[in-house]
């Protein structure tokens, strides 16, 4: 059977954190006096914080913004969990042989938590802030590519996500399209 390296998206593909990342982001702008509506931040989930706080708000906040809503993500931390079959299945990838990596518009606070929650540990860890640009931006897969052997799979939920894996001529399946659940990648034929 042959190995590679299977890249997973964070929010919405391993863990359920989509909802509490829309709600934070709606409140931290609400506490900087932007009235902004659940739908406008969840259609933007998948770029990275400070893209989203810029987008809606303004650049001089958005810093600012997305700090606050880091913080509130960590007060309501308990308010999410994996995804269905998430550590079943990195498991068992690993257990085959393949080595396993995160491309996330997250920060490493966020992302060293989860793992821990969760008792997940990854070959490689990039998040938005080891990047100069987060997705749709190659620049997250390619960096995984010059660290990881291949070949690569990336696992994602958004129109960014197969953006950035079709930038990065990564093959990319997507979480409610390509697969219903998580344990689908067990019984595909990955590389």
């Amino acid at each position: 059977m042959k190995t590679g390296t299977v890249i997973f998206d964070l929010d919405g593909t391993l863990i359920d954190a989509v909802k509490l990342h829309g709600e934070t982001f709606v409140q931290a702008f609400k506490d900087f006096g932007f009235d902004i509506p659940f739908s406008k931040v969840l259609n933007l989930v998948g770029m990275t914080g400070i893209a989203i706080a810029t987008q809606l708000a303004n650049q001089q906040l958005a810093k600012k913004i997305y700090d606050r809503k880091t913080e509130l993500f960590f007060e309501w931390f308990d308010r999410f969990d994996e995804i269905e079959g998430a550590t079943e299945t990195m498991n068992e990838l690993k257990r085959r042989g393949n080595r396993l990596s995160i491309a996330t518009s997250g920060n490493n606070r966020v992302m060293t938590k989860v793992a821990e929650r969760f008792g997940w540990t990854f070959d490689l860890i990039v998040t938005a802030e080891d990047v100069v640009r987060g997705k749709p931006d190659p620049e997250m897969l390619n960096k995984i590519k010059s660290v990881l052997p291949g070949p690569y799979i990336f696992v994602g939920d958004t129109r960014f996500d197969k953006a950035t894996g079709d930038a990065a001529g990564v093959r990319t399946l997507l979480l409610g399209k390509d697969l219903q659940k998580l344990t689908e990648l067990l019984d595909m034929k990955l590389f």
